[in-house]
Parts: structure tokens; C-alpha cells; sequence
């Protein structure tokens, strides 16, 4: 058991920290509180990031590809295009009359 004087002796830091403590923990917890807000608003704004990056890159990528497909089509339609003309220049040579020699 506390003596007499270190029991008082308690009781008088007891009623100067009991005002404090209070506001100390409700201090605590909203730093707390603050501090896993704004590490939670700084993952979303990384994985808004993140999301806008790839949106940009897949947009470029597409554009690319839309480009690629057209000039793949223009070549397709060369190559049709060429075959007809090879073909009826193989019929026109068939066609005409073989001169002797």
C-alpha cells in the first residue's frame, strides 16, 4: 500500500492529467483516423493513375492498329487488284496468234 503522501501525491498528478487525457486520446485517434484517410485517398489516386496511363496507352495502341488494319486492307485490295490484271494479261497472251518462225 501508498503512503499518506504518495497517495496524494497521485491524487494531485491524477487531477492535473485527467483534463488532459481527453483531449490527448481524441487527438490520438483522429491523427490516426487522418493519417489511414489519406493514405487510403493516395492508393486511389495512384490506381486512378494507373487506370488513366493504360487508358492512354491502349488508346495509342489502337490508333496504331486501326492504321495497320487500313494499310492492310489498301495492300489486299493491290494484290486483288494485280492478280485480276496478271490473269487477263495471261488470257491475252494465250489468246493471240502464234507467228511462225
Amino acid at each position: 500500500m501508498l503512503s499518506d503522501e504518495a497517495q496524494k501525491l497521485l491524487e494531485e498528478i491524477w487531477r492535473f492529467v485527467a483534463p488532459l487525457a481527453g483531449p490527448a486520446g481524441g487527438a490520438t485517434i483522429g491523427y490516426i483516423a487522418a493519417h489511414k484517410k489519406m493514405g487510403a485517398e493516395a492508393s486511389k489516386i495512384y490506381a486512378e493513375s494507373d487506370a488513366i496511363q493504360l487508358d492512354s496507352l491502349t488508346k495509342h495502341f489502337q490508333a496504331l492498329i486501326e492504321g495497320y488494319e487500313l494499310r492492310v486492307k489498301d495492300l489486299t485490295d493491290e494484290v486483288e487488284q494485280l492478280r485480276t490484271e496478271v490473269k487477263s494479261l495471261r488470257k491475252a497472251l494465250d489468246s493471240r496468234p502464234i507467228l511462225p518462225r
